[in-house]
């Protein structure tokens, strides 16, 4: 019986999962002048791989760095990412790569990183994103770009890239993964600290913030606080945590930042399947209410009326919540108000919202809270 049930499970986690073709570095030089260019830093706890991969699902005794200029399409969807496949390469529908910078190591990566903060217009913020389960190296470098596009954050972006299987089936290696990968992020936030960055947003998806949790654990149990102190605001994204772990990460971390937001639904199908494979009834990103978490100095912002895109990951795929988010982080009030200033419209609709622990969002532009 148990094997029939684990057998459903899986089928279903593939079912949600692996619909589109696979990404890849598609590298075309010719596409800066045609798309929208985005610059990306890399540091990646993957071992090196034959191109076209890069860096592939081994892990690596040591974090490797890069670069990548992405250019983000004319013709496309908010929300959509379309990769090249067999056929020509479209710079005007498809996101490809126009130039690729593999650094010799980490202190050539600090030199640009810092050199990037200094010459920002907007600034020097800096947006950590982490992918999540199963995800390829190029899939999360081109999620990163396309996300703060679409959310039209233009501050310095480092995207954190860890060994996934990159398969539907690999649920338990990329759980050892990003318990591998913990100490290479934490290590990041310390080096982008000590280079200047004015604040971090720490953005994470899935899986990844379970990493992006255990690294804070990790710089608080250091006695990192200088660090902490920079993270200004942490986003969880569908978070695939266990609620217990969730709340022990957080007593082990004395002031975590703020603001803390959690992006989730009750309706997030790929939750519900790694809860069941997990054993347990629901996840922190797909609680039906926030009762367990009501006493932390957490926000949740549920998301489960959007339809349009992926729901687990509605916060880059659904046009109609980018919208909303803009729309109520350019609102009149939160700027004029005693809280801090910010562009960053993400940052913008959590401070609206700070003093509430649930909020509903809904695809009409209404926030209910509870």
């Amino acid at each position: 019986m148990h094997d029939v049930l684990r057998a459903v499970l899986l089928a279903a986690l593939i079912a949600v999962t692996a619909c589109a073709p696979r990404g890849a570095i598609t590298i075309d030089p010719a596409a800066a002048a045609v798309g929208t260019v985005r610059e990306v830093f890399v540091a990646t706890s993957r071992g090196s791989a034959p191109l076209p991969e890069r860096f592939g699902q081994d892990r690596a005794g040591r974090t490797a760095y890069a670069e990548y200029d992405i250019s983000i399409p004319p013709k496309r969807v908010p929300g959509s990412i379309v990769y090249p496949g067999s056929d020509k390469v479209d710079p005007t529908r498809q996101m490809l790569t126009v130039k690729e910078n593999i650094y010799a190591g980490e202190r050539d990566f600090n030199a640009a990183v810092g050199r990037a903060l200094r010459t920002n217009p907007g600034g020097r913020q800096v947006v950590v994103f982490v992918h999540g389960f199963n995800n390829n190296y190029a899939e999360g470098i081109y999620r990163a770009a396309q996300l703060t596009y679409d959310l039209k954050i233009n501050s310095t972006l480092v995207h954190f890239s860890w060994p996934s299987l990159s398969n539907p089936l690999g649920y338990v290696y990329d759980r050892d993964s990003a318990l591998f990968s913990r100490d290479a992020l934490a290590r990041l936030l310390v080096d982008l600290d000590r280079q200047g960055a004015s604040e971090i947003v720490l953005v994470a998806h899935s899986m990844g913030a379970f990493i992006a949790m255990e690294a804070m654990r990790q710089l608080a149990m250091q006695g990192r606080d200088a660090t902490i102190t920079k993270l200004s605001t942490v986003i969880l994204i569908s978070p695939d945590i266990d609620v217990d772990v969730f709340r022990s990460q957080m007593a082990a971390i004395p002031q975590p930042p703020q603001p803390f937001v959690i992006f989730g639904s009750p309706r997030d199908i790929a939750l519900k399947v790694s809860a069941r494979v997990t054993g347990m009834r629901e996840r922190l990103g797909n609680l039906s209410n926030t009762d367990q978490i009501a006493d932390l100095p957490v926000q949740y912002l549920d998301v489960g009326a959007f339809r349009d895109g992926d729901r687990h990951f509605a916060v880059a795929t659904s046009p109609e919540l980018q919208d909303l988010i803009r729309q109520l982080a350019q609102a009149p009030g939160w700027l004029q108000s005693d809280r801090r200033r910010t562009d960053n419209p993400i940052t913008g609709i959590l401070l609206r919202t700070q003093d509430a622990t649930r909020v509903i969002l809904s695809p009409f532009g209404m926030i209910r809270t509870r």
